[in-house]
């Protein structure tokens, strides 16, 4: 069975799993946890309902600290990517009021000017829903911190509450919902697997205090995707990857089977429990989230303003469904279409040699070669493997390589995904992309837009 087919029964098994729970008004009694140290602030009265047919107002000025401002950026990325409702927005508002943490005494923000700026157009555009925008930052950003790279203390650290919390509010969400914030993680999508081997792999030259440091790091974050909050097993678990990490740190040279052993250390958890982590993990740091109340609301008062925008004069806005949004139009397989762009042509065997001169730019490569396909890391997502005229060879892989080819499965043609490497078929393209830096490595990702097919050779 192939992978896709795997995310996809195990998203519907889930699904199945997961009752969606119509959550009640504040005055239903429904208990909630607290994190140490917060007081009940009791009932309160609701508030009186604004006019929907009010005009919209303009989003709040950013805040100018460059680590609360991050922190805001984050969990609007968070609530734009579950396509959160104003009924679901409401509640997350009201559940954060006793989970959130305290911002506490923070290094000062070191960043550029223009860093700054970049974040406060951000955050402007995902409070506005601005998905071209926000996607033209995104390789602004990519550019910018490659360059003067910022040093924030903007790290969230998730509360008991937050943590109870989120389990509960998983269950407001429709399917689409969760499928659709799955997508939008794109290639950051975490596999516990892969984890540990672009660690080693990336880890190489680090030595001492750089090693420890970021072999912790991925301990922990394994040890929460495979057990979630399950605190002991995890705890457990992360002992034993940096006992790994370490063994095989020390030998360089010595690759062997790597994959089947961490498979076996960590007990090959299902896709379906991983999702269900990656989904607590993020609802509970998006509700220990200082800014969240702030981004919250900010979504709200655009949501509310657009609805009103969209209100016929003398016709009052429908009100706001009390459930999650099961009506999500998702985005169809496309056949390939004749390629009308205005992006730069480019040889792939001039950018291979100095991707770094292509960062940040759309490229536009023709007569390249697809033999052959791999699942990426997010199931949404697919790696090509390509050659060139002169024969150079791009493996559909992320290790061993300067640049790996991204596409949505969406937007590739049903040719190119039913390509078998082994069977030596191939098929002739014409690509367009951007190209973008993977973090801090010295990696590149070419993520296609579009797919011209020219015909099988």
């Amino acid at each position: 069975m192939s992978r896709t087919r795997v995310y996809c029964v195990c998203l519907a098994a889930l699904i199945c799993q997961a009752t969606l729970i119509v959550v009640t008004e504040p005055a239903s009694g429904r208990a909630k946890a607290q994190p140490p140290g917060k007081a009940n602030p009791g009932n309160k009265k609701p508030r009186a309902q604004k006019d929907a047919a009010a005009p919209p107002k303009e989003p709040k000025p950013a805040v100018a600290d460059a680590n609360l401002l991050s922190m805001e950026v984050k969990a609007l990325r968070i609530l734009r990517g579950l396509e959160a409702t104003q009924h679901q927005l409401n509640e997350i508002v009201r559940t954060a009021k006793t989970t959130v943490g305290n911002p506490g005494n923070r290094e000062p923000a070191k960043a550029s000017d223009a860093y700054v700026e970049l974040l406060g157009q951000m955050r402007h555009a995902l409070v506005t829903n601005d998905e071209d925008k926000v996607e033209k930052l995104r390789t602004q950003f990519d550019d910018l911190e490659a360059k003067n790279p910022p040093d924030l203390d903007d790290e969230v650290e998730i509360t008991d509450g937050a943590e109870i919390e989120a389990v509960r509010l998983l269950n407001i969400f429709s399917p689409q919902q969760i499928v659709a914030y799955a997508l939008s993680l794109e290639d950051d999508f975490p596999d516990p697997v892969q984890l540990i081997l672009e660690g080693l792999e990336e880890g190489r030259s680090l030595k001492k205090e750089e090693w420890e440091t970021a072999r912790t790091k991925i301990a922990d974050e394994v040890g929460w995707l495979v057990y979630g909050a399950q605190g002991e097993k995890a705890t457990k678990l992360e002992e034993q990857v940096v006992k790994y990490l370490d063994q095989k740190h020390a030998e360089e040279g010595k690759a062997g089977n790597r994959e089947a052993e961490i498979r076996k250390l960590l007990g090959s958890p299902g896709p379906v429990v991983v999702l269900k982590n990656v989904m607590e993990h993020n609802l509970a740091e998006l509700l220990s989230n200082p800014q969240v109340v702030r981004a919250s609301r900010d979504c709200l008062r655009q949501d509310r303003g657009a609805v009103a925008q969209n209100t016929p004069p003398g016709k009052p806005a429908a009100p706001a469904l009390p459930g999650p949004r099961n009506a999500a139009q998702r985005p169809h397989p496309t056949e390939s279409k004749p390629v009308t762009s205005t992006a730069k042509r480019a040889k792939l065997d001039d950018v291979l040699k100095s991707p770094e001169q292509y960062e940040g730019q759309e490229l536009q490569f023709d007569h390249l070669t697809v033999t052959g396909t791999a699942p990426a890391k997010s199931p949404a997502n697919l790696w090509l493997a390509l050659k060139t005229g002169s024969g150079t060879v791009v493996a559909a892989a992320m290790r061993g390589q300067k640049l790996t080819f991204i596409v949505p499965k969406a937007n590739t043609p049903e040719a190119i995904k039913e390509l078998k490497p082994d069977e030596g078929g191939a098929i002739s393209v014409t690509l367009i992309c951007t190209l973008r830096r993977d973090g801090q490595n010295a990696h590149w990702n070419a993520r296609v837009h579009t797919v011209e097919v020219h015909g099988n050779k």
